[in-house]
């Protein structure tokens, strides 16, 4: 997760759901951030996401980043 700048934007995450046009809702959203697959944090017991991870996170897919495909391959391990 990236510093948080003056006026990122937080998101709920309904608001990550939406974003990402996931149907899995806002309880998708938590478990993504559960197992560190979207970068979030905690306020109070809360789960929120920075505007500016998650757009990170669609460019990074978009663009093939190589540790994540490899990430992604059951056994592979990142050179």
């Amino acid at each position: 997760m990236t510093a948080p700048s003056v006026g990122d934007e937080v998101l709920t995450p309904s608001e990550v759901a939406e974003l990402l046009k996931h149907p899995g809702g806002p309880q998708w959203a938590m478990e993504q951030a559960r197992t560190n697959r979207i970068p979030a944090f905690k306020a109070g017991r809360y789960w929120r996401f920075l505007r500016s991870d998650v757009e990170a996170l669609i460019e990074q897919r978009k663009t093939g980043d190589p540790l994540q495909v490899q990430r992604r391959r059951r056994g592979a391990r990142p050179a």
